[in-house]
């Protein structure tokens, strides 16, 4: 299989780097050119990488984002945040990203990632905060919400939110135990198997609901 040509994007030239080293060691990928936020356009048109993995900071980087993604539609944009709770997630799914990950990772662990986005075609996104979906989540309107019990509903709005089985369990004065089981049976009803099935099924709900309200 050919390796994966990657664009590396940073304005910090030494965690661009670093990252750099741990993609090369990965025999699936070869990194093209590590860049700044402003030569990244112009580049990624030459060039057509099959990937961008971008570490972005503040809201700025949206405009530029929308710019690459109309210039390189069929490129793969991978962002790497700092603070992932300071992002209006459904914002920037919207724009095309197929990963959002949040800098904490060593730069391995990134690579492992947009290794899964690439091959399983999977969306990888940081375990929500509060605020991730805006106002709390109404389950009760999510296509297949109707075959949940009250209580799946309970847990899936508090797994949406953020919260850890333990917080769950903790919260509702129920045993992890009983969270897994509850989990367990809502994603078997919203055809899905683990916790990132999931997020990204009420992700796509919550798009295809605010494109209806528009």
């Amino acid at each position: 299989m050919d390796r994966l040509r990657v664009i590396l994007c940073s304005d910090a030239p030494l965690y661009t780097q670093s990252l750099s080293v741990a993609f090369e060691e990965n025999y699936n990928f070869k990194v093209l050119d590590k860049l700044q936020p402003g030569e990244l356009i112009d580049k990624a048109c030459i060039t057509q990488p099959d990937i961008v993995v971008w570490k972005v900071s503040g809201a700025e980087f949206i405009p530029l984002l929308k710019d690459l993604i109309k210039h390189c539609p069929m490129l793969q944009t991978v962002i790497i945040v700092e603070h992932p709770a300071d992002y209006d997630l459904i914002n920037i799914l919207d724009c095309g990203i197929r990963g959002c990950l949040p800098m904490r990772l060593m730069p391995r662990q990134i690579v492992k990632a947009v290794e899964l986005i690439v091959t399983a075609g999977i969306v990888c996104i940081p375990r929500p905060g509060p605020y991730t979906y805006g106002s709390r989540l109404e389950v009760d309107e999510f296509s297949g919400a109707s075959l949940l019990t009250s209580r799946e509903k309970e847990v899936i709005t508090f797994l949406a939110q953020g919260y850890s089985n333990h917080e769950i369990a903790k919260t509702l004065c129920l045993s992890e135990s009983t969270i897994k089981s509850h989990l367990r049976s809502a994603f078997k009803k919203f055809n899905v198997r683990n916790r990132t099935e999931v997020l990204a099924f009420l992700y796509n709900q919550e798009k295809d609901k605010k494109r209806v309200n528009k």
